[in-house]
């Protein structure tokens, strides 16, 4: 419905001619990304879509997640077992700089959809699991709709401390964030 049609060498192209081709940005050396957008880029080219990986060194990689400057980006998200705090981190436009002004919340795409944001309100002013439940179907509707996020894979992560030594650490009853040191924005 958008004017593309399958040219010859079997990408889309636009009513222009200008080929159907995602930029996605990944980090120099991360072999497991390469290896996953190895996979996409040859499935995305058997539907007409053409794929350019772009990889950069880390700290210019980081610079434009935090800028929003990338199309595209393979990254790792959540960490968390209170989907609050992911769909908060994500998705809450509220909170998010423009476009070019550094973020280090999560929202790097600079999503910002009014419904979602009244959404996680509602779920942060209530104890109530039966209303926060349906506010989140609502979001993971939308998020369905409007694909601002593509999961590729789901991952867990462990985190080990002794009680005895450290104390405020989140845990299951207090998932407030994410335990991994390395994991941005809840680093260390």
């Amino acid at each position: 419905s958008a004017g593309y049609t399958l040219g010859s060498d079997n990408v889309f192209r636009d009513p222009g001619g200008k080929p159907l081709n995602i930029t996605i940005k990944s980090v120099t050396g991360w072999t497991d990304y390469t290896s996953i957008l190895q996979i996409v880029e040859q499935e995305l080219a058997a539907v007409g879509i053409k794929v350019t990986v772009q990889s950069e060194a880390y700290a210019s990689w980081l610079q434009d997640q935090n800028t929003g400057n990338f199309q595209l980006m393979i990254d790792n998200f959540g960490y968390t077992s209170d989907p609050y705090q992911y769909y908060n981190q994500l998705l809450n436009g509220t909170v998010a700089p423009p476009l070019g002004k550094v973020d280090q919340f999560g929202d790097y795409g600079r999503f910002d959809d009014p419904k979602i944001d009244a959404l996680l309100a509602d779920i942060a002013g209530t104890q109530d699991p039966a209303q926060q439940k349906q506010d989140y179907y609502q979001i993971e509707h939308q998020v369905i709709a409007d694909v601002p996020t593509i999961p590729l894979f789901a991952a867990q992560d462990e985190s080990e401390f002794n009680g005895n030594h450290v104390k405020g650490y989140p845990t299951t009853d207090d998932p407030y964030s994410a335990p991994p040191i390395w994991l941005q924005p809840d680093e260390g």
